[in-house]
């Protein structure tokens, strides 16, 4: 993915549309398998730290305004 397309949005669209197509297969492309499962962690790791991220910036502002 391109700087540009790196945003949490796009990464979850991507697994959500990963994790589809996997469902519906009849039968397992096992030629794109990996492929797929590799594209599906980088988002998933990305998101992750994304969400870690905002939780700490969360938690910052709600500290700043508690007390």
């Amino acid at each position: 993915m391109t700087e540009e397309t790196s945003n949490f949005k796009t990464h979850y669209e991507r697994i959500q549309k990963i994790a589809e197509g996997l469902r519906q297969q009849t039968e397992p492309d096992l030629d794109l398998l990996v492929q797929q499962v590799d594209q599906a962690m980088e988002s998933y790791h990305f998101c992750k730290e994304r969400i870690a991220r905002v939780r700490g910036l969360l938690a910052e502002k709600f500290g700043e305004g508690a007390g």
